[in-house]
């Protein structure tokens, strides 16, 4: 039943990134930012200076569901919700996250009257994942609320079987004496899957701890690329592990 029913899902994950055609339309050598799993569309492309990749920052806080307001007295933005207010000002390296002083790697900018900050100031102040890396020869920025695995994560070896056929690529499923690149065996508990791997890609336990806990790699939206962890609870006991 469990090998059953990770197929399933393995094939359920694959169909809901492969659904949209023309994936890489438009991608290039510039820098492309993701938010969760879509693409953001910026009026003011994101730049490089000295070694930091700065992004406009209202684009991102309004997807987020932040309030963006502009101080013109003090040249400042003000970004809040809820209790949550973040202080920034223009050409200055010093911000305020609730009022405590954060220094950042680079100051803001101004371009076209938008407002760039540092991304490292993202997972900061906005309480996101962020990555940066190169897709090929695309820079790329994920900003997830969800924990990204690395590919090391996803490292084949002799802790997995492989399972496959002529209608679909190869399936590795934890072996019952094996153990994940983070020391994660059958019969571990969810608490500490999670613990471990932190908030998931997707979550379907239910009242019961009965389900899956997805996680992947960096990836390209509604696309193929990318890797895939699975794990399978039963009564919140780990009873499957599966990269595809």
């Amino acid at each position: 039943m469990v090998k059953q029913s990770i197929v399933v899902l393995v094939l359920g994950v694959i169909l809901v990134f492969t659904v949209a055609p023309n994936v890489n339309a438009g991608m290039d050598n510039s820098l492309h930012v993701v938010l969760e799993t879509e693409y953001i569309d910026f009026d003011v492309e994101p730049i490089i200076e000295n070694g930091r990749v700065l992004v406009p920052i209202r684009a991102i806080a309004e997807k987020l569901e932040f309030t963006v307001e502009w101080i013109k007295d003090d040249n400042s933005i003000t970004i809040t919700k809820g209790d949550r207010e973040i202080k920034l000002i223009s050409e200055g390296k010093r911000a305020l996250i609730d009022s405590k002083p954060v220094l950042l790697d680079v100051p803001p900018r101004i371009i076209s009257g938008r407002t760039l900050v540092p991304l490292r100031f993202i997972s900061e102040s906005l309480g996101q994942n962020v990555l940066y890396e190169k897709w090929m020869d695309t820079p790329m920025i994920w900003i997830t609320s969800f924990k990204l695995l690395d590919f090391e994560d996803v490292k084949i070896d002799e802790n997995y079987r492989s399972e496959s056929d002529e209608t679909m690529p190869p399936i590795f499923y934890l072996k019952d004496s094996g153990k994940t690149a983070k020391d994660i065996r059958l019969g571990d508990t969810l608490e500490k899957v999670k613990a471990v791997y932190g908030l998931p890609f997707k979550d379907n336990i239910d009242s019961e701890k009965r389900g899956f806990l997805i996680y992947t790699t960096p990836f390209i939206p509604n696309s193929g690329s990318g890797f895939r962890m699975t794990f399978e609870f039963e009564n919140g006991v780990l009873e499957a592990v599966v990269i595809s």
